[in-house]
């Protein structure tokens, strides 16, 4: 779990909004702001660890490529983020590793973060499709298609929500251009750039001092109050189901500084008549100006389907869930960390098997410590093949520098040295730390605060200069370091880790991750927690947990047998219903509306009254195909 502010923001009512400016359709983005040029890339180059194949696309701050991989040929597409200022290139990197431990049909998996040519870049799925605007210009009054499209945009993206929401995160840019349609139909959320957290209990509201996202789309409480929760993003899909049914004879032309919504009024004035009553009413509780009156995302993602709340006719909604099987393991790390909080410095080792669900327990420990507004949380995930010195430390950085970046607080101040060994690793910091070391021989006035640093090649200088800046973040309070994969952790950040340990002052928690109960750190760690593959009963609880509704007409053999055969593997139990959910809902979709794209003439797909006989018979054929699958993946020992 991250958090943007590891204080509440409303106790500063004083701070100005940091206002963005609009540009209609467009992201909001800071004032003033000169992307750079895009480079002159060209097929068959090889940048870095990828082949460049073709442009798919180009924004006003963002390039996005199809490459492979120079190893294994993998095709994979890369964003290219061509942003000058620091902030916006720390908040879209934070957005993506934020998505990136998530799975879902409707997301698209995030691989890695990239510096290429001196622009950071960001490795994801490659998928091929139109945008959900590009479509809706083509419709040509095609209103089954319309409809049949916006029930596909209520169950895909609503299941998406459901995901990110349920995980403490909220989209904030949920727009037409950012609504992909597959050549199969699926429809998928991409442009994690403006992801933000949230927690349900400490920081339900997400108040940000800041406005983000497209204006067009924006919630009332987010246009009024900088207030960034859940509901938020149903507003904003809510308004994409009204642009994909109204009449576009009637519907507003965008206008900077307003929102769809706010200019509409009554939506009944452009939505026509011949509308499924049901969709009417969707888009009529997504678009309450209240947000406790908005439907949540899985409720969208049902009444999408066609089904009615307390029917739950065969369809599966793949939920995340709370830890569990873990509650003997949670106690103790809990009790150490209180003791970290109140004795000093500590260090916390869990281990155990692949896909015994150690990321998971980090997860869930990270929202648990998080929920004490004391502590600041910062975590990372070690990568297989580190591409630099301190990479470890480089994900962290990015998230020091976004919640310290804020108007009411002063620069830290660091020794000469170490603000210029920081400055010019982490680039990150250069808006948070004050720049005492200037260039000796030039007028540094003249120059950018960005170039005011002297490079320095000395891994020392940047070991007391990380030292320094963690004294002086725990003067805030409480550290806690999460670093996950800690198995493939780089020599450099190992180096540093035994400095922090042994050196800075104040209460710094270390947790860390690992296969292995071997680490490489000089010390012993306080505590160590191993963790062992659920049992059977762990097992069943996940699998019954993690689908949401359709429960009471699942068979509990087929649910003893699915949780066989995860062998105690979370993580694997996890993938296996995720797929299983995507299979039958993609079936029972197109059973009860017919294809979204991919049907050369939807005029013989017609037809949304979705019978509900056909779809129980359906399902009953679905469930008999998994459970034979299942079954001879159980017999064949996999």
């Amino acid at each position: 779990m991250h958090y943007d502010d590891f204080l509440d923001r409303t106790i500063y009512p004083g701070v100005e909004t940091v206002y963005r400016q609009s540009a209609c359709r467009e992201t909001l983005s800071h004032l003033g702001e000169a992307p750079l040029p895009p480079p002159e890339w060209v097929p068959g180059q090889q940048i870095g660890d990828f082949v460049i194949d073709s442009v798919l696309g180009s924004g006003v701050t963002s390039t996005v490529y199809r490459v492979a991989e120079a190893t294994t040929g993998k095709k994979l597409a890369l964003k290219l983020l061509r942003v000058r200022e620091q902030e916006s290139l720390t908040t879209s990197r934070l957005g993506h590793r934020r998505v990136m431990p998530l799975v879902h049909p409707s997301l698209v998996r995030i691989h890695g973060m990239h510096m290429l040519d001196g622009m950071p870049a960001i490795a994801m799925e490659c998928v091929d499709g139109i945008t959900l605007s590009e479509l809706i210009r083509s419709l040509g009054g095609d209103r089954a298609l319309a409809f049949r499209i916006a029930a596909r945009v209520a169950v895909d993206i609503g299941g998406a929500l459901q995901m990110l929401h349920g995980s403490g995160l909220v989209h904030r840019d949920i727009k037409p251009d950012n609504l992909l349609i597959e050549t199969a139909g699926r429809i998928r959320l991409i442009d994690y750039g403006l992801v933000g957290s949230y927690d349900p209990e400490a920081d339900p509201d997400a108040r940000r001092g800041y406005l983000a996202g497209s204006f067009w789309y924006m919630a009332p409480e987010s246009i009024c109050s900088q207030r960034y929760p859940p509901a938020c993003d149903i507003y904003a899909l809510g308004c994409v189901l009204l642009e994909l049914v109204g009449d576009p004879s009637r519907l507003p032309e965008p206008q900077l500084g307003m929102s769809l919504g706010e200019t509409v009024g009554n939506i009944d004035r452009v939505i026509p008549v011949d509308t499924p009553e049901e969709l009417r009413e969707l888009i009529r509780d997504m678009l309450d100006p209240n947000s406790e009156n908005r439907p949540l995302a899985a409720s969208v993602a049902r009444i999408g389907s066609g089904r009615p709340e307390s029917r739950g006719d065969n369809q599966i909604a793949f939920r995340p869930t709370d830890l569990l099987g873990r509650d003997l393991e949670m106690q103790a790390a809990e009790k150490w960390f209180h003791d970290v909080a109140r004795y000093g410095t500590g260090w916390l080792h869990v281990y155990g098997a692949d896909g015994c669900g150690k990321s998971w327990f980090g997860s869930e420990l990270r929202k648990r410590v998080s929920s004490n507004r004391w502590f600041q949380v910062f975590d990372a995930s070690c990568l297989t093949t580190p591409r630099k010195g301190f990479c470890t430390f480089d994900e962290i950085v990015d998230i020091v520098a976004r919640r310290y970046v804020r108007d009411d607080r002063g620069a830290i101040e660091l020794s000469p040295m170490a603000a210029n060994s920081m400055a010019w690793l982490f680039p990150a910091l250069r808006s948070i730390i004050d720049p005492k070391h200037r260039v000796a021989d030039v007028d540094s006035y003249k120059l950018s605060p960005t170039d005011r640093f002297l490079p320095s090649d000395s891994p020392a200088d940047v070991l007391t200069g990380m030292t320094e800046l963690f004294n002086r973040l725990c003067e805030y309070g409480p550290v806690m370091l999460v670093i996950d994969n800690f198995q493939w952790i780089d020599r450099s950040s190992v180096d540093l880790l035994n400095r922090l340990l042994a050196e800075v002052n104040g209460s710094l928690g270390l947790v860390t991750i690992s296969r292995s109960e071997a680490t490489p750190l000089y010390c012993k760690p306080d505590k160590t927690i191993s963790l062992k593959p659920l049992d059977q009963r762990q097992s069943v609880r996940l699998v019954e947990n993690m689908i949401g509704f359709g429960v009471p007409r699942i068979s509990p053999r087929l649910v003893q047998m699915v949780a066989r055969s995860g062998r105690g593997n979370a993580n694997e139990l996890c993938q296996m219903l995720v797929e299983l959910a995507s299979e039958m809902n993609d079936k029972n979709f197109n059973a009860s509306f017919g294809p979204v794209v991919a049907d050369e003439h939807p005029e013989s797909a017609k037809g949304s009254a979705s019978p509900l006989g056909m779809m129980a018979r359906t399902g009953k054929k679905i469930w008999a195909s998994i459970f034979t699958r299942l079954s001879r993946s159980i017999a064949l020992g996999r």
